[in-house]
């Protein structure tokens, strides 16, 4: 009886945890379309994920906020223009923001 729970539990963590990694490597496909998102400093991260969300950038709040407070990314956002293009993961965006690869805007007087 006992080692049947155990086997149940297992294999329910198993399932878990691929369902987790399957969604945290899925993309969204902006197609041509360009998505920014605007960073200022003192933005929390719960702001910027739920601004990520509206615009359609990655499908789920609580997929974006967990990886992003195990990586550190959601206390080290760096301000800036963020801009999302074709396919985007919620590892690719959380990468792009600890990498803080933001767009730069040449200004020529």
């Amino acid at each position: 009886m006992i080692k049947g729970i155990l086997i149940a539990i297992i294999s329910l963590a198993v399932i878990l945890a691929g369902y987790f990694l399957i969604t945290y490597v899925s993309s969204v496909d902006l197609g041509n379309t360009t998505v920014s998102i605007v960073v200022k400093a003192g933005d929390s991260f719960s702001g910027v994920a739920n601004e990520l969300l509206d615009k359609g950038v990655v499908r789920s709040r609580l997929m974006l906020r967990y990886p992003a407070r195990w990586r550190g990314v959601d206390t080290k956002l760096t301000p800036g223009r963020y801009e999302f293009t074709g396919k985007n993961s919620f590892r690719s965006v959380l990468t792009k923001m600890e990498r803080a690869d933001f767009a730069v805007i040449k200004v020529t007087i």
